[in-house]
């Protein structure tokens, strides 16, 4: 679909020092605009349709992990940006994804049992408990369940990895150093999620996603724990354990 540039062929993105710069600063800025004005629009579409008794949920979930995915692709195309660059390659090791997989659960069980540290402190950390339940239920409908695991478990790990780690973070990667990348791009992941309970879990989880494309050369890896863990929750909250 898109021509790989020889000098942007070698797979994914090295474990040290700055990978080759595929993106400027100006396809990062236009990225985020272009999520964040579809992100507005949904909503204006999802009271729209709820208004006119549509299932609003699943038709914008379904609807914004489309455009997600769409804005870049539509930039690589631009900037001739191929696959492999992206990161859509094999990886060097598929060890990453069990870490990344593992690790992300690590880091909800130990932000959740700081949070009840605090708690029995005293400390009021209500605002920082709230979690984002998938809207789905057992006693949904077969056509609700089934396309909002696909929005969830398919779509959603493929374009927001595509997106954080495939455009963001491998293009701060390019401009600076491995950390500051990993933090921003993180803080801009758990920024996506809407909801003050999750922006720190959230945060060191797109850093360890991101992580994780560095050490396999590979945006599968952190497909495929992003896909696991939304598949866990889904499959969880579809059996009413997530409740």
């Amino acid at each position: 679909m898109f021509a790989d540039l020889p000098e942007l062929s070698r797979a994914g993105l090295a474990p040290a020092g700055a990978p080759p710069q595929i993106w400027r600063a100006v396809d990062l800025v236009v990225g985020l605009v272009a999520v964040v004005l579809s992100a507005v629009l949904v909503g204006v579409v999802a009271v729209l349709l709820r208004a006119a008794g549509v299932a609003a949920i699943v038709t914008t979930t379904l609807g914004f992990q489309f455009v997600m995915g769409l804005v870049v692709f539509a930039l690589a195309k631009w900037r001739g940006v191929g696959w492999r660059a992206l990161g859509l390659v094999w990886p060097r090791t598929w060890a990453p994804l069990s870490q990344a997989w593992l690790g992300s659960y690590g880091i909800l069980i130990g932000y959740a049992l700081g949070l009840e540290a605090l708690r029995r402190l005293g400390i009021n950390v209500t605002a920082f408990a709230d979690r984002n339940a998938v809207p789905v239920g057992s006693d949904d409908s077969l056509w609700r369940i089934a396309a909002l695991g696909i929005a969830v478990v398919v779509l959603a790990p493929f374009t927001e990895e595509l997106f954080f780690r495939g455009l963001l973070y491998r293009g701060m990667r390019g401009f600076w150093p491995r950390l500051p990348a990993l933090l921003v791009s993180g803080l801009c992941f758990g920024a996506f999620h809407g909801n003050l309970g999750v922006l720190i879990p959230f945060t060191l989880v797109g850093m360890l996603f991101a992580w994780s494309n560095d050490e396999s050369g590979s945006l599968c890896t952190s497909i495929g724990a992003h896909t696991l863990v939304n598949g866990l929750t889904f499959g969880f909250t579809v059996g009413g354990l997530g409740s």
